[in-house]
């Protein structure tokens, strides 16, 4: 897990016996991995010790926003959750309005979180907007489950202001193909066991596609993948996501 310069600071400052747990590679400063298990060196039996002996305020950005999905409109902050989260799949999918907004006082944000509005737009017209581009107006023709899943990547990706992808379009895709790979997925369980997925199965579809699916993280790289399976072309997608 990413650690931010400043996490790193407090841990000098305040808990220097933690800074053997810090290494470098796939960003500047990271979590050491336990060779023989791959996980954290920090976990421990199913916890995160720095959080269960230091508090939240010693993690770093990456595991004390898991699985919140921070990002700004201006001066206004909008959170929303990732879907890899068992939990946070259980409640996007079957929770009661996990899609409303609600105003709360933010005690922490991100030390690096980017703005996706320019310069004197309203951050609730923009917040409107990605309201009504979301889910308002594909509702009708979907499954529930499918809706809600679809609902989910379109608040996790902050759309259309923010989201994978280097343009709109790319967006829409990236959203589209997640919402088709989902389908299929829940149209190979029906296969297999020649039942309707319960709701445990489909949580358990949704975070694990959302496990790998969210580490593709790079537009470019997603784009060269879906591009050369053929799964940019709209006809395809078409069929493939059918009446969702």
């Amino acid at each position: 897990m990413q650690l931010s310069a400043e996490t790193v600071q407090k841990f000098e400052r305040e808990a220097p016996e933690l800074l053997p747990a810090v290494d470098s590679g796939e960003a500047e400063f990271i979590m050491k991995r336990d060779p023989a298990t791959d996980f954290c060196v920090k976990f421990d039996a199913g916890w995160c010790s720095i959080h269960r002996d230091y508090g939240p305020e010693f993690l770093g950005d990456a595991c004390h926003f898991y699985p919140r999905v921070t990002r700004a409109l201006n001066d206004t902050v909008v959170t929303s959750m990732a879907l890899s989260c068992p939990e946070g799949a259980r409640s996007m999918l079957f929770g009661d309005a996990p899609f409303a907004f609600t105003a709360r006082e933010e005690i922490r944000t991100p030390f690096t979180l980017t703005n996706y509005l320019s310069d004197g737009n309203d951050p609730d017209a923009a917040a409107q907007a990605h309201r009504l581009h979301g889910w308002r107006h594909v509702a009708p023709a979907m499954q529930p489950v499918l809706t809600r899943y679809l609902q989910a990547q379109i608040s996790q990706a902050l759309f259309p202001y923010a989201g994978l992808g280097n343009s709109l379009m790319e967006r829409v895709t990236v959203i589209a193909i997640r919402v088709a790979t989902f389908k299929m997925a829940l149209m190979a369980h029906v296969v297999k066991t020649g039942q309707a997925p319960t709701v445990d199965d489909a949580v358990h579809i949704a975070y694990t596609l959302s496990r790998f699916m969210d580490h593709l993280a790079d537009a470019t790289l997603s784009m060269a993948i879906y591009t050369e399976t053929g799964w940019v072309r709209e006809a395809r997608l078409r069929a493939l996501l059918g009446d969702a």
